[in-house]
């Protein structure tokens, strides 16, 4: 799994690559969020183009990452979700709080 990040204007971009899963993914929501409060961005997008299967574990870490957002009156939102991601995502009633978007161009 590799993780990069830009900014556009005020919006902190987050590209995650590969598999969030366990155990893999271990530690990478404080990665994230240290990446955040360094960053001290208004709006966040966490972009899963390039992610291929998430479990249980990845699902916590953007769940904990979105709450993080929220506490701290950051605005979140996901781009890139497969099918088989947006699945995961419907069949956990996840899709709204993950606030997810077809493209970051919709979002900037």
């Amino acid at each position: 799994m590799n993780i990069k990040h830009e900014i556009k204007d005020r919006v902190l971009i987050i590209s995650i690559e590969g598999e969030l899963i366990s155990p893999q993914a271990l530690d990478t929501d404080k990665h994230i969020i240290a990446l955040i409060e360094k960053e001290k961005k208004e709006r966040v997008i966490i972009d899963l183009t390039k992610v291929d299967f998430i479990d249980s574990t990845g699902l916590g870490i953007l769940v904990t990452i979105r709450l993080y957002c929220k506490k701290n009156k950051i605005l979140f939102a996901t781009v890139g979700v497969n099918e088989k991601i947006k699945r995961t995502f419907t069949v956990t009633e996840m899709t709204s709080f993950l606030n997810i978007h077809d493209t970051i161009d919709k979002l900037l």
